[in-house]
């Protein structure tokens, strides 16, 4: 047992982590293969494809900086414990659910429209099907976006969260909202204070709120200062119910 947690604890190394992810993602993808759901009318039309893309390079999703953002987060909260039950939206992979079983967290479940990993259940964010007051946290990171009705889904996620249960969200903020933009539609979710606003009554607090702090850079500044092509939203809320 100690040698077991001793080598999930690896899991934490960037490298590692890749390693043990795409030899399991090769695996999987020949014996489960790439499960799918439809596209319904709330999800914004392309997601499933976009999404696939993730799958051609591995490595690309496994070295995103802005998802250990939201995992180091989690980290830093003292009301959350190894045992806590934790939900992640739209992982895309299984880096974010290996990362957190390298440190050590025991109740892991994760939803997401394409699947080739039993870790990640096939669900629509807009319907998730658990049962009420069932999670501590959940993790949504650069899904919302996705979207054309964030209201239902945080609806949702309230209802799966129990009372004082946490949500952390990440989003890339666009600088142009235009309705010839697939994923940047002027309905598209671009700062905390509308979070803050969905959320409604249900909002008890923000804990945490870091506004695209290098949204006046371009686009190669962005990337030269911390590889990424724009700048990003992450919050954590906490819901009352």
């Amino acid at each position: 047992m100690a040698l077991k947690k001793i080598l999930r604890s690896l899991l934490i190394i960037k490298q590692i982590r890749y390693i043990y992810g795409k030899i399991r993602f090769v695996i999987l993808k020949k014996t489960h293969g790439i499960k799918t759901l439809n596209e319904n009318g709330m999800i914004r039309p392309g997601t499933i494809d976009h999404n696939k893309s993730a799958h051609k390079n591995i490595w690309t999703d496994f070295n995103m900086i802005r998802t250990s953002w939201l995992v180091h987060l989690l980290l830093s909260l003292e009301q959350i414990n190894k045992k806590s039950k934790i939900l992640i939206i739209g992982p895309r992979t299984e880096n974010e659910i290996l990362h957190l079983e390298g440190h050590g967290f025991e109740n892991i479940e994760a939803v997401d429209l394409i699947s080739y990993s039993k870790k990640i259940k096939l669900q629509d964010m807009h319907n998730l099907k658990f049962n009420k007051n069932n999670f501590d946290i959940v993790l949504i990171g650069w899904t919302l976006s996705y979207s054309s009705n964030p209201k239902i889904v945080l609806k949702n996620i309230i209802n799966v969260l129990r009372d004082k249960g946490l949500i952390i969200i990440g989003l890339q903020f666009a600088k142009k909202l235009s309705e010839e933009s697939k994923f940047s539609k002027e309905d598209r979710i671009n700062s905390i204070k509308q979070i803050e606003e969905l959320l409604d009554n249900n909002l008890s607090k923000t804990i945490f709120q870091n506004e695209a702090p290098l949204k006046k850079l371009n686009k190669d500044e962005n990337i030269k200062f911390n590889g990424l092509s724009g700048s990003n939203i992450v919050g954590c809320f906490e819901i009352k119910k």
